[in-house]
């Protein structure tokens, strides 16, 4: 599976303030879990094992994909509200 940044300009505020590990925690979906599983070639449970611990290893990694996960799917959903309303205009 290939990600694909989405370019929009008016969600590239937004997404450039880091948030927090709180912030990600809050936002993330059913899903996320197995999505980063995928990606990094884990088990969806050493996944959220590994997020549980704060000082794991493979920690910053793991959340580094959650953040990404997070923040793309916001960057869309801001990128089609713009689109629907320019197209309800």
């Amino acid at each position: 599976m290939k990600i694909i940044p989405l370019i929009c300009s008016v969600s590239r505020t937004k997404v450039n303030k880091k948030m927090t590990d709180e912030q990600i925690f809050k936002k993330k979906r059913a899903g996320d879990y197995d999505e980063v599983a995928k990606i990094l070639g884990l088990t969806r449970d050493n996944v959220r094992m590994t997020l549980k611990r704060p000082n794991a290893k493979k920690y910053n990694r793991v959340m580094g994909v959650l953040r990404r996960i997070v923040e793309l799917r916001e960057t869309m959903q801001e990128q089609l509200r713009a689109e629907t309303e320019i197209f309800q205009q």
